[in-house]
C-alpha cells in the first residue's frame, strides 16, 4: 500500500490491534542499493508507506480502542551501504 486512502483510514477506524508496515526512510531509500525502477515503485502509490507516512496514518486514526501497535518491516536488505 503506497498511500493511505480514505477507505484505508475508515477500515482501520476501530482497530483494537494494528500491525502497520513502516517500510522505508526516504533518504535511505534514495541513497540505497536498489535500482532506480525499484525505488520509483516503492515510492509510488502502488509501493510502500514510508516511515513518515506510516506515522501520519497512525496519527490520523481514532486511538480510543487501540491497545497495541506493532510496526513491522520485512526486507532482505538489513542495512544500506
Amino acid at each position: 500500500m503506497g498511500i493511505a486512502t480514505t477507505e484505508v483510514k475508515e477500515g482501520l477506524k476501530n482497530c483494537d490491534i494494528l500491525i502497520l508496515e513502516a517500510n522505508h526512510d526516504l533518504d535511505m531509500l534514495e541513497n540505497g542499493p536498489y535500482p532506480l525502477r525499484l525505488k520509483k515503485r516503492i515510492k509510488s502509490k502502488y509501493g510502500h508507506l514510508s516511515n513518515k507516512e506510516a506515522l501520519e496514518l497512525f496519527m490520523s486514526l481514532d486511538h480510543d480502542k487501540l491497545s497495541h501497535l506493532v510496526l513491522a518491516h520485512l526486507s532482505q536488505e538489513k542495512q544500506y551501504s
